[in-house]
């Protein structure tokens, strides 16, 4: 009898990173992982980029040391990716799955204090750092990098920050005072603001309608409906 289901193929495959492993991105086209690494040593931090062959057991493709640590990446496209590091800076990366070390190809500094998230949609890179500060960055091939606006609402560091999928002028930013911002990149400011029970929000993801959901440092996992703020409110999991 003839089955319909497609042979799944099966991959297997481990990598033992050189420091503490800070953020994983598949590539678009699913056949990389990038991993970004931090670790401090005495008093300064160092850093690695690796970008690992999915096929090939999580193979090391490219990589690049660094003299700082590197707090979160995203891809951009296949051969681009965008990372974030402790010391303030925004790098732009091209990947050449045939070279064995990226090439840097913009290094941004706007930020005072850790870069502690980026993400890509496009030719444009939001940032936001513990500076308390979100920068929208314009990335072309043909013109400057530049910072086309700046967002500003949070009294303190701004943890995590990410683009509504189906909407490529809104996205999400939270915050060490337990807050979460959505923003309008047309309009420059804050459309709603989602106030949760505690402090420490460190990380946030959105669904590809209207579900934000964050995890806080005090281990609560929350998801909101941003349409309907004061009726739906889900504690999913507390350690």
């Amino acid at each position: 009898k003839k089955s319909n289901c497609k042979e799944a193929r099966t991959m297997a495959g481990t990598f033992q990173a050189k420091y503490s492993i800070d953020c994983l991105r598949i590539s678009p086209d699913e056949d990389y992982v990038l991993c970004t690494q931090s670790k401090l040593n005495g008093a300064t931090w160092g850093g690695r980029i690796d970008v690992l062959n999915v096929s090939e057991s999580m193979k090391r493709t490219s990589a690049s040391e660094m003299s700082s640590g590197v707090t979160s990446a995203d891809w951009m496209d296949n051969s681009m990716f965008v990372a974030g590091t402790d010391d303030g800076i925004v790098q732009i990366y091209r990947f050449d799955p045939d070279a064995l070390k990226l090439k840097l190809t913009t290094a941004l500094n706007q930020h005072d204090r850790i870069v502690s998230s980026v993400a890509a949609k496009k030719e444009h890179v939001l940032s936001a750092s513990h500076d308390g500060l979100i920068h929208l960055w314009s990335i072309s091939s043909t013109l400057p990098s530049s910072v086309k606006a700046t967002f500003r609402g949070h009294h303190d560091a701004v943890h995590d920050v990410r683009w509504f999928e189906k909407d490529e002028n809104q996205f999400v930013s939270v915050g060490n005072e337990g807050l979460a911002f959505t923003w309008d990149t047309r309009s420059g400011s804050k459309s709603s603001c989602i106030r949760f029970d505690s402090d420490g929000i460190l990380c946030v993801d959105v669904s590809q309608q209207n579900l934000v959901a964050v995890g806080m440092e005090s281990g609560a996992i929350e998801v909101r409906d941003r349409r309907f703020l004061s009726s739906t409110k889900q504690v999913l999991y507390r350690d």
